[in-house]
């Protein structure tokens, strides 16, 4: 059975900031979680009182980084689950709200496992599996739920208080913990923050029982560093594709021709057995995204297109892999996933019209 562990790296009023999930184990890896040393006081949760106005700016300090700092760096993460604490090591590569990318390092099931999230696409590639599961962008949430939580920390929602100083990374942070105001006890989170530029080098998150439930942290990073410019792109393995977590679609074609706003491209070209199924319409980072979906009665091919603000071009493809095809055709950025042969994608991609 695929064990999943999320890794919650937002805050318990309801406004997430980003949720990562770590990749399933076939066995766990006994790596305690951190514990206190005897002579120090156990955590506990900021008590219900009047924030601390210097963690209160301190926070929105790492707030705002989140949407723009760029970063790279060894992670550690550490999950208790199942009365076992589970272990990952992962290198990321972090473009504020923009872009992420895992490659988990270990334990051995993990390795070459990938997360990349450009923005438009949330991939996780299983090697083992031989598999590229793809669903839609997570971390571009962001850029709406940091403004909502700093609001919540304005009303007074949130309790946020100093915790003192620690070393991460050889950075100096300020530690601050922070709960969702309550009269009753609930889960809340410790950062570890940079102050000279507001990055988060370490998180914990505990129950209302203030038992430490995950631990992530750094143990090496570099601020601001030059990305390659293919770090973020689809990756180039998994010849099975399996979309997920899209919206349903539901729409006829004269329904989508009608709603959505622009020049609709339809293919000239589909593979044997393939017919019209559904479409949707929906609208992510301010953009319109237009799903057509073709059926053969066994499997399906999706046609994602979306106004191609960033290039004119009308070649094929800027990239090709078998499963995915991405390009450009009449003024659109263009989708296609299907388990199906790259030259029958090149075809339809091609007969858009």
């Amino acid at each position: 059975m695929r064990l999943l562990s999320e890794h919650l790296l937002g805050l318990t009023a309801g406004a997430v900031l980003l949720s990562l999930t770590t990749p399933g184990y076939s066995g766990p890896v006994r790596q305690h979680l951190p514990r206190q040393s005897r002579t120090s006081p156990r955590p506990t949760a900021p008590a219900a009182v009047q924030s601390d106005p210097a963690a209160q700016e301190l926070l929105k300090l790492m707030l705002q980084a989140e949407n723009s700092l760029a970063l790279s760096g060894d992670q550690i993460t550490t999950v208790a689950q199942n009365g076992l604490d589970i272990s990952s090591e992962q290198l990321v590569q972090r473009n504020g709200a923009k872009a992420l990318r895992l490659d988990y390092l270990r334990p051995a099931r993990l390795a070459g496992e990938q997360i990349i999230d450009n923005g438009r696409f949330y991939c996780h590639l299983i090697p083992s599996k031989d598999t590229l599961e793809l669903s839609p962008s997570r971390i571009q949430a962001l850029r709406v739920r940091v403004p909502e939580v700093i609001g919540q920390i304005r009303t007074g929602r949130l309790i946020v208080q100093g915790s003192g100083t620690d070393s991460i990374a050889g950075h100096l942070c300020g530690i601050v913990s922070v709960a969702a105001r309550s009269t009753s006890p609930v889960p809340w989170r410790r950062f570890w923050i940079d102050p000279a530029n507001g990055a988060q080098l370490r998180i914990e998150q505990y129950n209302a029982a203030n038992q430490l439930q995950s631990a992530s942290y750094y143990t090496q990073v570099t601020y601001n560093p030059v990305f390659d410019k293919a770090a973020f792109r689809v990756p180039h393995a998994g010849s099975k594709v399996v979309p997920s977590g899209f919206e349903t679609p539901s729409l006829t074609l004269d329904q989508v021709r009608k709603q959505a706003g622009v020049a609709l491209l339809t293919p000239a070209y589909l593979p044997d057995g393939f017919h019209f199924a559904a479409g949707s319409i929906s609208t992510r980072r301010e953009h319109r995204v237009i799903e057509l979906r073709y059926r053969n009665g066994v499997n399906s091919l999706s046609v994602f297109q979306t106004p191609d603000t960033k290039s004119s071009t009308t070649e094929k493809s800027s990239l090709a892999r078998r499963g995915v095809l991405i390009g450009h055709q009449g003024g659109m950025k263009v989708v296609i996933i299907g388990n199906l042969p790259e030259g029958e994608l090149e075809k339809v991609l091609a007969s858009l019209r």
